[in-house]
């Protein structure tokens, strides 16, 4: 067993559900294929336009279609370049911008799952204190005879584990 999977095993219950539920929590980047594919469509319109209007200017200015073609061609190539380094630039950017949004998204599920495991343990915590006074353990925060779970609103189809967190401290 490795030492990840016996950490895990080591959780408490409560904490694996809590994992369970959400899944892997690990950063994997938005694809940048899509950006290739409007990479691509860019150098490709923007070479076809180079060559149609040079073509145009150079065999409406009196010059042969040979020529015009050469010149063309010679300004298509010289545009899909420089449309591949503007693309690579203004897509690289917003590719940059979709990295940050995903990033964030991620810190924000692992602020939410810190916090509902942190909920979680200060309840249990009112608990074992209510028990150590001699109190019941459902009168905590003014409630009789009343246990609220934190989880069972935080997860949805929460299920509570087989130990109860009252009857720990006692």
């Amino acid at each position: 067993m490795t030492s990840i999977n016996s950490d895990y095993q080591e959780l408490p219950d409560h904490v694996r559900r809590i994992i369970e539920r959400d899944g892997e929590i690990e950063f994997t980047p938005p694809s940048f294929e899509r950006w290739l594919g409007r990479l691509q469509m860019m150098r490709t319109i923007s070479a076809m336009g180079a060559f149609l209007l040079v073509w145009l200017v150079t065999y409406g200015s009196g010059s042969g279609w040979e020529g015009a073609t050469i010149r063309g061609i010679i300004a298509s190539i010289v545009f899909y370049f420089f449309a591949w380094a503007a693309g690579l630039f203004i897509f690289g950017e917003m590719y940059d911008v979709e990295v940050k949004s995903a990033r964030s998204e991620l810190e924000e599920k692992e602020r939410e799952r810190a916090r509902r495991i942190e909920a979680y343990y200060r309840q249990r915590l009112r608990a074992q204190e209510a028990v150590g006074r001699g109190e019941e353990p459902g009168s905590v925060d003014g409630a009789p005879h009343l246990v609220h779970d934190p989880l069972a609103d935080a997860i949805p189809g929460y299920i509570p584990s087989d130990v109860d967190p009252h009857r720990l401290a006692a």
